[in-house]
């Protein structure tokens, strides 16, 4: 058994072990506490290092080990900077250094003398330095970057091109020549680097500018004719005809020659880190999967029905469009999480004959993922014909054509670095994914592995034609207003094999939608519902106000044995180490993120809800009190189809006319127990007292405003919501009797409670909830004061917070049926001297700013927690004091 001493010894110096390189780096990561992510031989560092190791801590924060044989003290800046050019072409920022008795952290996003951050000494048998706790405390030390990331750089390179071409060209249809045009070059740079790293062909040297020096005094040479002298030249692979499209070439043959010149340079020279250099040969074995994600994003066409998970920009000449592309990508981490989850729970052998579909592959970044695993050369007994057959069982589906080249191009790479050839074909396919399923569903149950972001289309942006394909894919299943990511994942379920797992991004409405409830359903008789992870607290997809649950399932199956219960995580924070515990499965609770199992039986009910393990309990107490709509009646606001023509300024009201006019209550006016009481706008109301006014009456009662109506009649006639309905009326007014009496008002969006009384019943609310008494068992007034103290409680907002859909900025979306399902301690069961005390705090509280109330709404939520049966421990978890 080799010691420590004898690993990095045998990993430092060339000096003859009696295993390889490779195994003592397994041995290393295992001793020492590291997750290895690969490996990489080194090329013309050979000299000066023996082997790199790609490692990572909790799925995100990454780092290359590289074991040197000379002191990284006596290394030329030269050869320091060729050491970094590595990991930053891996999109990795730290590199740490090993030596025979010292540990160096370099940072490589630093741009000056100052990118090592600290360097260690050790001993024989004293080996804490190079523990990867050590490198935990580092991280905390990572300085401010002045040197963009890899992937930002290249973007940024792409981005500035697209712009510079389509100004210069000044063609409509530029976007598919832009992506091919994109797509060679990088295919042209990447078997260039791969043929030179590894010394199989010494005269390659930025081929592309060579290509152009030959042929620039030709007065019509194009980008066309400059890749084809380069793949030419580079001869040594069959290159498929999938890879270039040199008709889309052609049509940006007018390109200036100047443009030319200055594109190729800026594909070979990094001109916004300019320390380092791209190298694709890199770039292509694991970066470039990450790279494409936001390189599609950038060249994306939208189709008319097409509003996918992110925003949809189009006019992409704007400058200011890149930046807010920037940040719009599938990180890499949940791409891993998938991969290795797989990896985890499938037998070595089934694991490597799995076969994958992916109905939105976009810049195939699932599929790469998966792909960089199974084939990962480090693993026993794997062949080369294994390797291209992976390449082989694998079908991908999107509806854009950028995105199915960028995938075919990224594949078709990675397994060139992993087996120096190409794949002949690669079944990815440019169509619309639930027309292409509901034809072929002979596909259906011929998969073993389903791994899907679907595409996000509210049914307000479908086509007529997207529409009647997803009423009839989904038939019984349909419920309501259907997005596309629903009918994708129903094509998901349906092409697995008994057995096979499906792997999904979905937004984090799914957990209760209505539109979702016989699909969440048939998962529940149809699959075990294997991990469910709760990203809602995390900005996965930033500024975009998307948030997401991973799911994983496992379709039923009598040949495998389906576990009883489901892995749960609630993650806050620090979602790698989160991630790595779900892999797994092992139950862990911390500040950050709680993971654990519940029963699968947990997932049987009308709405799914993921809750720390400490607050389930919390949950079943609630449960068992009725529910508030059996004490009121509860509706939305009024909508008017038209705002600009209904809503007017007080000043704008027509004197003596102000009996059809009644205060509007905005949503930021409501607050926790009161609302502001100075308001500004109001609502024409057409009513008197509970009668609706008829026109007649509105010309000769109140002619003023019927003069100002009609200045609009053709715009508000032309409203197709109104379906018949009487023009100069707000399409949906809500009657006085069920809108202007005593009632609770409350925020569509909410961060914290904010439930108010309108007693007087004189304040209009617009689509937002309100409630009016029902129950006969306690006074209207004294009901309306109960329920605002429980509503705003801390333990009933914990519970309509989590049972309501997430939206922007974290905001909690309060919907009718959440809060009609809201559980409530019965008003006629609580002891009248109980009853009292609660009705005068919320009287009191009333009348209070919220600075002032703190006290008060403690003891409110000390005595709303003793009538829903809470003991201390439970308080404590919902931060009751």
């Amino acid at each position: 058994m080799y010691s420590l001493y004898d690993i990095i010894n045998g990993l430092t110096t060339d000096s003859p072990t009696m295993v390889d390189k490779p195994t003592l780096l397994s041995r290393f990561a295992n001793l020492l506490g590291w997750t290895p992510s690969y490996h990489l031989f080194p090329g013309k560092e050979v000299d000066f290092a023996n082997i790199h190791l790609v490692v990572e801590h909790g799925l995100e924060n990454t780092a290359i080990l590289t074991f040197l044989k000379t002191p990284y003290s006596l290394l030329t800046n030269e050869n320091r900077n060729f050491l970094l050019n590595i990991s930053y072409n891996n999109l990795v920022d730290w590199h740490i250094h090993v030596e025979k008795d010292k540990i160096t952290y370099v940072y490589n996003r630093l741009n000056s003398s100052k990118n090592v951050i600290d360097e260690f000494y050790f001993k024989r048998d004293d080996y804490d330095q190079l523990r990867s706790e050590a490198f935990d405390k580092i991280i905390g030390r990572k300085p401010n970057p002045n040197i963009p990331a890899l992937d930002d750089a290249l973007i940024n390179t792409v981005s500035y091109w697209k712009r510079s071409i389509s100004s210069e060209l000044e063609k409509e249809d530029i976007n598919e020549p832009l992506s091919s045009l994109f797509n060679s070059i990088m295919f042209v740079r990447a078997v260039e680097d791969n043929l030179r790293r590894y010394n199989k062909e010494e005269s390659v040297s930025r081929i592309l500018s060579w290509a152009w020096n030959e042929l620039k005094t030709n007065a019509d040479v194009g980008i066309s004719e400059i890749i084809e002298l380069a793949l030419n030249t580079l001869g040594s692979y069959d290159f498929p005809d999938y890879l270039v499209d040199f008709d889309q070439l052609r049509k940006l043959k007018s390109l200036s020659k100047q443009s030319i010149s200055y594109l190729i340079g800026d594909f070979y020279d990094n001109k916004h880190a300019s320390l380092y250099h791209y190298d694709f040969s890199i770039i292509s074995m694991h970066a470039l999967s990450r790279i494409y994600e936001r390189y599609v994003s950038l060249l994306k066409v939208e189709a008319d029905y097409q509003l996918f998970l992110f925003p949809s920009f189009k006019n992409l000449a704007k400058e200011e469009i890149n930046k807010a592309f920037g940040s719009i990508y599938t990180p890499q981490y949940i791409a891993r999480f998938f991969a290795q989850y797989l990896k985890q729970h499938l037998t070595p052998t089934e694991f490597k004959r799995i076969k994958i579909a992916e109905p939105a592959v976009g810049s195939g970044i699932f599929l790469r993922s998966l792909l960089e695993i199974k084939c990962d050369p480090r693993q026993e007994g794997i062949t080369d014909e294994e390797i291209v057959n992976a390449f082989e069982d694998l079908l991908g589906i999107d509806v854009d054509p950028n995105a199915t080249k960028a995938t075919e191009l990224s594949l078709a790479l990675l397994q060139l670095v992993l087996v120096n050839t190409f794949p002949k074909t690669l079944n990815i396919q440019t169509k619309e994914s639930i027309e292409y399923f509901s034809e072929n569903q002979e596909l259906n149950g011929t998969f073993d592995v389903v791994i899907s972001n679907p595409p996000f289309i509210p049914i307000s942006s479908q086509s007529e034609a997207m529409k009647e394909r997803i009423n009839k894919l989904m038939d019984d299943l349909g419920v309501g207003r259907t997005d596309t990511y629903i009918a994708f994942l129903k094509i998901s379920i349906d092409l697995l094999k008994p057995g096979g797992y499906g792997l999904f991004v979905l937004p984090h409405s799914f957990l209760a939608s209505s539109s979702g409830a016989k699909l969440r359903q048939f998962i529940t008789e149809n699959c075990s519902i294997k991990c469910l992870v709760d990203l809602s607290a995390i900005e996965v997809f930033e500024n975009t106000g998307i948030y997401v649950i991973l799911l994983i399932i496992q379709k039923n199956s009598k040949q495998h044995f389906l576990s009883q219960y489901t892995t749960v995580v609630k993650c806050r924070d620090f979602v790698g180490k989160a991630l790595v515990s779900a892999i797994n499965e092992r139950e862990e609770e911390t500040d950050f993120y709680s993971v654990y199992n519940v029963d699968s039986e947990h997932f049987h009910s009308k709405q799914w809800f993921i809750l720390p393990s400490s607050e389930i309990k919390i949950q079943q107490k609630l449960k068992k009190f009725p529910e508030l709509k059996e004490f009121v009646e509860i509706t939305q606001g009024f909508v008017t189809g038209n705002d600009e023509v209904f809503l007017f300024a007080k000043a704008e009201i027509p004197p003596g006319e102000e009996a059809i006019f009644v205060p509007y209550l905005r949503d930021k006016e409501i607050n926790s127990f009161n609302f502001d009481k100075e308001i500004s706008i109001y609502l024409f109301y057409p009513f008197l007292g509970n009668k609706k006014i008829e026109e007649s009456e509105m010309s000769q009662l109140f002619p003023k405003t019927w003069d100002y109506l009609n200045k609009y009649k053709e715009k508000l006639s032309s409203n197709k919501s109104l379906r018949g309905g009487t023009w100069w009326k707000p399409l949906w007014p809500r009657s006085p009797e069920k809108m202007m009496r005593s009632k609770i008002v409350t925020p569509h969006l909410t961060i914290t409670p904010k439930f108010a009384i309108d007693l007087e019943g004189k304040f209009a609310v617009s689509h937002s909830p309100f409630l009016i008494p029902k129950s006969k068992n306690v006074s209207g007034d004294d009901l309306l004061l109960y329920l605002v103290g429980i509503l705003n409680s801390a333990p009933c907002y914990w519970y309509i917070s989590n049972h309501s859909h997430k939206y922007n900025h974290g905001y909690n979306r309060l919907e009718v049926s959440t809060l009609k399902s809201t559980p409530i301690p019965d008003p006629s069961l609580v002891p009248s001297s109980l009853m009292n005390k609660l009705l005068n705090l919320v009287k009191e509280r009333s009348q209070t700013s919220t600075f002032q109330g703190r006290e008060l709404e403690r003891k409110i939520n000390s005595i709303v927690a003793e009538l829903y049966g809470l003991n201390q421990e439970d308080q404590s978890v919902l931060g009751i004091q």
